[in-house]
């Protein structure tokens, strides 16, 4: 793969001239590259350990465009040099540089387009003897674990020559014969990466045939659960309730949120936010602290492109304000979320190590897991961005200071990432809910769970709830609650009107674990066992 097609078919006679008549021409060398010794190979370059011999891809760490970057490939079969998207990012290089490029055959023969070609330095060697020259690089996703591949073209360009069996190169340097060994580490890394996405891509093993004629023994279910199934109630706003409930049930529970949508925020604008006389967040940062004002950090063109357009929703929604001249900077950073989302946060590492801890205790998870199991229904709800409905107080307003490309910012709501924030929350709710706390709610920071010991107790335990939230301006987000459903999946375990069980999703790993069947495989189920143990009662 890797080479290069012409334009068009009048193209490919007149580059077979050339081809042919510098072939014809018995020319020596420039001077300037001519070597003042051969490239030879002998034993003394033969690797201590010959057990990988000719096994290993020969990688390096040249020099691209002064960055050395790992994990390039020599490849004498490539008809052309790449440069991975991710490694050309880190080069902080401008897109408008590169040149268009025409299509090539990529692995396996089928074609592949880049993002355009771009001429860079390349480097190998040391102050003392080194080798450079100037490299074309087409920029394209490489689908391989290489951050950049370097052709036949390079091994000319360079007049280096390889041995595969002693894993080295050898090229004409500024002060004799150049050497470079292979990366041995970074060539076993590569390999265990192949083998094991090459196994991962194997199909499953067929299941072990039963009794001539029997039908195929099914796997046994190790876990069961109630299908809280669930369906949407379309109205002015779409509900999210159980779908097993009796009729009467049903009608009053649709009547009652229907009737109690003010609890409920669907845009950042409708949040009232907390009053500050009920709570506010203060830093309480330590008078002898130095502030801290971080150095901008590179990101990416994307990174940037995300973060500006979150500064925008979050300056919107009257979260956060413009500042100058503040004593503590931090950085944003984009955090990938459970869904494949992003997320924008703001590193206050300094600012986290100035400020005490809060001593306000979380509940134990234990405790509210078994509090709310056995309960005829459970209604799960989430709030609306909760952090950001309790206001910072006005003299730390400015010291959650953070830095984007398009200004300086500080929260005017507590933000995520605040030391004792989930404290903070956590005093909120017991304000909030405190008489029902431990009666008909349970409420770890901003997860609730109103549960009914029996069902006909539903509406009146949810006009209790919602009476308290609306007292302080707490509002939910509809599409994370549900109501009125046998079971939900509450901290890691499902918790059902049959008491506590294992949540499937969290110990799929454990279930489809097949029994060992080599020494290694043994070795490798007693230590996860052993790492286990403390979760197990009575183990030995």
């Amino acid at each position: 793969g890797g080479s290069q097609a012409p334009p068009t078919s009048h193209h490919v006679k007149p580059f077979i001239r050339r081809v042919s008549a510098a072939s014809m021409r018995q020319g020596a060398l420039p001077d300037r590259a001519a070597p003042k010794a051969g490239l030879t190979f002998s034993s003394e370059d033969h690797p201590s350990n010959s057990a990988c011999s000719g096994a290993l891809p020969m990688l390096c760490t040249p020099t691209i465009c002064q960055v050395a970057v790992t994990r390039t490939l020599i490849d004498g079969g490539a008809g052309l040099c790449m440069l991975s998207v991710e490694a050309f990012n880190l080069l902080c290089i401008p897109l408008e540089r590169l040149q268009p490029s025409r299509p090539f055959s990529g692995v396996g023969g089928k074609s592949s387009s880049s993002l355009g070609q771009i001429r860079l330095p390349v480097t190998f060697g040391t102050y003392d003897n080194f080798r450079t020259e100037l490299v074309d690089f087409d920029i394209a996703p490489i689908g391989l674990p290489y951050n950049a591949i370097l052709g036949y073209p390079v091994l000319a360009q360079f007049m280096a020559a390889t041995h595969p069996a002693y894993n080295l190169m050898k090229m004409p340097g500024s002060s004799g014969v150049l050497t470079v060994h292979g990366d041995t580490g970074d060539a076993l890394w590569v390999l265990k990466l192949v083998f094991k996405t090459a196994a991962s891509a194997q199909p499953a093993a067929l299941e072990a045939p039963g009794p001539k004629g029997a039908a195929p023994a099914k796997k046994k279910q190790l876990f069961t659960q109630d299908k809280a199934e669930t369906k949407q109630i379309p109205t002015n706003a779409t509900f999210t309730i159980g779908a097993h409930l009796k009729p009467e049930q049903e009608e009053a529970l649709v009547g009652f949120l229907r009737a109690n949508k003010k609890v409920f925020a669907w845009e950042p604008d409708q949040l009232a936010g907390i009053p500050r006389s009920v709570i506010e967040h203060h830093l309480n940062v330590c008078p002898n602290v130095r502030p801290v004002k971080q150095k901008a950090r590179r990101q990416s063109t994307e990174k940037q492109a995300f973060i500006i357009q979150e500064t925008r929703k979050l300056e919107a929604a009257g979260v956060i304000r413009e500042v100058r001249y503040p004593d503590w900077l931090a950085n944003p950073v984009v955090v990938p979320k459970k869904g494949g989302k992003e997320r924008m946060c703001v590193d206050f590492t300094n600012l986290n190590k100035a400020c005490p801890q809060d001593p306000f205790p979380l509940p134990r998870i234990d405790q509210i897991v078994d509090s709310t199991a056995e309960c005829d229904l459970l209604c799960f709800m989430d709030a609306f961005s909760g952090y950001h409905q309790i206001k910072m107080a006005v003299e730390d307003v400015e010291k959650t200071a953070f830095l984007t490309p398009c200004g300086v910012y500080c929260y005017t709501c507590m933000p995520f990432g605040l030391r004792n924030a989930g404290a903070t929350f956590q005093r909120l709710m017991h304000i909030t809910l405190g008489p029902q706390l431990g009666k008909n709610v349970e409420a770890y920071v901003d997860d609730i769970v109103v549960k009914s010991r029996e069902a006909r107790t539903l509406i009146q335990d949810l006009e209790e709830t919602f009476a308290s939230l609306n007292a302080v301006n707490l509002r939910l987000n509809p599409e994370k609650c549900v109501f009125g459903v046998p079971s939900v999946k509450l901290l890691g375990f499902l918790v059902s009107h049959r008491g506590i069980e294992a949540n499937p999703e969290k110990v799929k790993a454990v279930e489809d674990m097949s029994p060992p069947k080599t020494l290694r495989e043994m070795q490798k189920l007693t230590g996860r066992v052993t790492a286990l143990g403390r979760f197990i009662s009575k183990l030995g």
